[in-house]
């Protein structure tokens, strides 16, 4: 049971959105309407624990409900912000240490609970609790961390956006590298999302004169909230076009999937070949020879549009259509295969892992390493971080604890490569050996 939405470019528009509205929110009840900061955070804290309960009691994803846990936790985060920071006199850089240092508590506590540390695996009361945590306490040191980079370190409203830009462009990147942690990734945007709204939303509703736009919290507030419900409509939309499905027995509240059927000619048996090394390469399960799924996720579009080109495809070689399970059992079933691939996947990449490390306990290795095996380990080892990233990219359709142990396996084989290269640069030389250069670890095929 997954009731968190899928972590896409709409999720972090819409983050940005809420978190922008709750700024200018919180101010609106705080300041404009003169309720003060004390009175507002517990009228907003209130609103919080009440979506907070709807949102635990739910048994699947709704969206609204979601984003109206996110939004509450933005309002109260902005409130609870100014309430340590200004009535408690805290200031900017005191409280939002003491909130760095609630949030890496609440990370321990749920790296030691057990629980998979992965916000797309959050399953369970205990669970839902540490990352709705999680995400009020991220809120409420978003608001102090924009306030202080506007207000106390000169940077004002635009240039701290721009800052955080810049930190948000660093971690999109970090995520193309093999061997970092995607939730640590995850939560690291989540915080810096917090202080690029509050500086957003400064800069939307404070007057011309500090540096703002102008448009006071009542004008900001309506039109970030316009964009908010825009979003959160889209979804209930698109059910709404969908409903025939419905009426013929397909559930479209339970995942979708792509369903690919082969029907190339005889004739073109050896288009036909390609194409299923293509589906399966691609990680696709085969339900039979011709009938291939994949998760209905938007990762797996780029392969649709090249298949589409295929040879294979053409004169209606391939026929792409979306389908779901029409019941509990089925569903379950092709979780579960398509899980099994990905689990004897990693399994292989460990396995390949291990024999790399294994290159190194040669006995001819022994003493001084020559230098001329390290290009060939460092290509293996390229190459088993080329294929990380591919089983890693197809993972996030349907995240597996396997990938962490993977990522384990590929840091080990990093480093001991890192204490080959030391041994070798300091000790070895080209003529000091007579041992032969080792083959390349070979790549395992899924």
């Amino acid at each position: 049971m997954n009731k968190l939405p899928q972590v896409t470019l709409a999720f972090w528009v819409m983050k940005i959105a809420a978190t922008t509205l709750g700024e200018t929110g919180g101010d609106l009840l705080a300041q404009t309407m003169h309720v003060g900061y004390l009175a507002s955070s517990v009228i907003l804290v209130g609103l919080f624990l009440v979506s907070l309960l709807a949102q635990l009691r739910a048994k699947e994803l709704h969206p609204a409900l979601y984003w109206t846990v996110i939004l509450s936790t933005s309002t109260a985060g902005t409130t609870m912000s100014d309430f340590m920071n200004r009535t408690l006199g805290l200031g900017y850089a005191n409280g939002a240490l003491l909130l760095i240092t609630a949030l890496v508590t609440v990370f321990v506590i749920w790296k030691r609970s057990g629980r998979p540390f992965n916000v797309q695996t959050v399953n369970g009361l205990g669970g839902e609790l540490l990352y709705w945590t999680a995400i009020l306490i991220s809120n409420t040191l978003g608001t102090s961390l924009g306030d202080f980079l506007a207000d106390d370190s000169g940077l004002g409203f635009s240039g701290s956006a721009l800052l955080i830009s810049g930190l948000m462009a660093l971690i999109v990147a970090a995520m193309k590298l093999p061997g970092i942690s995607r939730t640590l990734l995850f939560w690291a945007a989540f915080v810096l999302t917090r202080p690029l709204g509050a500086s957003a939303g400064d800069f939307i509703s404070k007057p011309t004169s500090k540096g703002g736009l102008g448009y006071g919290t009542i004008g900001a507030s309506a039109v970030l909230m316009a964009v908010l419900i825009g979003f959160i409509a889209y979804p209930y939309v698109r059910q709404f076009r969908t409903s025939g499905a419905a009426r013929t027995g397909l559930r479209t509240d339970r995942r979708q999937w792509v369903m690919l059927v082969c029907r190339v000619p005889a004739d073109r048996a050896h288009h036909d070949r390609a194409l299923r090394r293509e589906l399966r390469a691609a990680g696709a399960i085969a339900l039979s020879q011709d009938v291939w799924m994949l998760p209905g996720v938007p990762t797996v579009e780029p392969l649709l549009a090249h298949l589409r080109q295929h040879p294979a495809a053409a004169d209606g070689g391939l026929i792409v259509t979306v389908a779901a399970g029409r019941d509990d059992g089925s569903t379950a079933l092709l979780e579960q295969l398509y899980q099994g691939a990905r689990t004897d996947e990693w399994a292989a990449f460990r396995a390949d892992c291990e024999a790399y490390l294994a290159e190194f306990d040669h006995p001819e290795l022994a003493g001084r390493p020559p230098e001329t095996a390290l290009d060939t380990y460092e290509q293996s080892l390229f190459r088993l971080r080329l294929w990380y990233q591919h089983l890693r990219d197809r993972d996030d359709a349907l995240p597996t604890p396997d990938a962490m142990r993977a990522e384990v396996q590929l840091k080990r084989c990093a480093d001991r490569l890192d204490r080959y290269t030391q041994q070798a640069s300091g000790t070895a030389s080209p003529t000091s050996t007579g041992a032969p250069t080792p083959t390349p670890v070979g790549m395992a095929t899924s």
